[in-house]
């Protein structure tokens, strides 16, 4: 179970992120942290694949984007459970829906800076 010390903050907007190797194209970006940040993508379970040096590409409609490097800390079939702004007829639409969850690797001080904007657009 992922559990970030920071404040998780909802994305609303049509923000996503793709993992490599992999090529993980997310949905959409469910919640983000200093720390990391949590998507749905529709596929097959990252478990039987060990994804060594992975590399988020972060896409945002207001900052740049930036390489990450991420570990994967959970990825489970998506419910209601596990997503809080998505409705339950979005869900049995997607049926093979995944919720991913990703920890930051150590970040550059520009990768904390596009974060800390992201952040605080999401904020206003």
């Amino acid at each position: 179970q992922d559990k970030r010390t920071f404040p998780r903050y909802l994305v609303k907007d049509s923000s996503a992120v793709i993992l490599t190797p992999g090529n993980i194209i997310s949905y959409c970006i469910l919640d983000i942290s200093k720390s990391g940040l949590a998507f749905c993508y529709n596929g097959k379970s990252n478990k039987s694949e060990v994804l060594k040096n992975v590399i988020a590409t972060f896409f945002t409609e207001h900052i740049g984007t930036s390489n990450i490097s991420v570990q994967i800390v959970c990825d489970t079939e998506l419910s209601k459970k596990n997503i809080r702004h998505q409705s339950e007829a979005n869900i049995s639409k997607k049926p093979s829906l995944r919720r991913c969850g990703i920890k930051f690797n150590q970040l550059s001080q520009e990768q904390e800076n596009v974060i800390s904007g992201y952040i605080q657009h999401l904020s206003i």
